[in-house]
């Protein structure tokens, strides 16, 4: 029996949609952040998404084949949005039906109409729905396992190097990820003053405290300027960045900062260079 069958029914469809939300993820960074071509279907089954993408599932990974049931037969589905910047997969699960608020929640994503706030929110349902590359809908006691396990996490820090300016900047925003997302893991969402705003790091230092004891949190960076924080309406993500050298910021990371504070969906990649970091999504299990 292959590994991927002798998995429960319910981890079997989860791995089998972060399989296939990592193709299409790998497919919009080779085409400007774009889920679908203008002539593509935007909703269907992923047997049909799969000939549309050509080799990308392969091209991921070349040793399995692309999973186009879910272990209850029914086919995995797709969704992406009117303007082709958001996507869901997903699966109908044990029911074989579309709950009401999943089936809600998809019409909004075709019309572009989810915010950061509502990838944040988890919901318990027979369905399983990854929109953005962030689980939305599952069964709960799914939810609750999840959430205990980021409570009980400890965050990564990859740059702990210390050496040019460049580097010394990259570690100190990472650092400061690490602390907001330590911070977010305990609390629902960053205080209500600091929402859409973009603020000085130094302003959430009665807040934030370093996840790594060897490793002080840094406010100001290597050109003696403030790292700065935009936070996205919903208070659950963050654009932490340094202006640089040179006291600016690429157009690309302009625009992220932009979308952050207006609370529209950014892509769920950490890292825009060594200038910038997007916190990750913290999901919150709803009542």
């Amino acid at each position: 029996m292959a590994a991927a069958e002798s998995q429960a029914p319910v981890e079997r469809t989860m791995a089998d949609i972060r399989f296939l939300t990592t193709a299409i993820e790998a497919y919009s960074t080779d085409y400007d952040g774009m889920y679908a071509q203008p002539d593509w279907p935007h909703e269907g089954n992923v047997a049909d998404l799969d000939k549309q993408l050509g080799g990308y599932y392969q091209g991921t990974y070349p040793k399995r084949p692309t999973p186009h049931l879910d272990p209850w037969g029914h086919p995995y589905r797709f969704v992406i949005s009117d303007s082709r910047a958001q996507y869901a997969i997903y699966s109908l699960g044990t029911s074989g039906k579309a709950d009401s608020a999943a089936t809600e929640f998809l019409s909004r994503l075709r019309h572009d109409r989810i915010s950061d706030a509502d990838l944040t929110r988890q919901r318990a349902s027979a369905n399983i729905v990854v929109a953005s590359a962030m689980l939305v809908f599952a069964p709960g006691d799914v939810l609750r396992e999840m959430a205990k396990a980021r409570k009980e996490s400890q965050p990564t820090l990859f740059h702990q190097e210390a050496g040019t300016p460049e580097h010394r900047g990259g570690r100190d925003v990472e650092l400061l990820a690490s602390a907001i997302e330590t911070y977010l893991a305990t609390h629902d969402g960053l205080p209500m003053e600091y929402r859409g705003r973009l603020i000085d790091a130094a302003a959430l230092r009665s807040l934030l405290h370093s996840p790594f004891a060897e490793l002080p949190l840094s406010w100001i960076d290597p050109w003696k300027r403030p790292y700065r924080i935009a936070i996205s309406p919903s208070g659950f993500r963050t654009a932490i960045f340094t202006r640089g050298e040179h006291d600016a910021l690429s157009a690309e990371d302009e625009a992220v900062v932009k979308r952050m504070l207006s609370g529209a969906p950014i892509a769920n990649a950490t890292t825009f260079g060594e200038a910038l970091m997007i916190t990750s999504l913290v999901p919150r299990v709803a009542e």
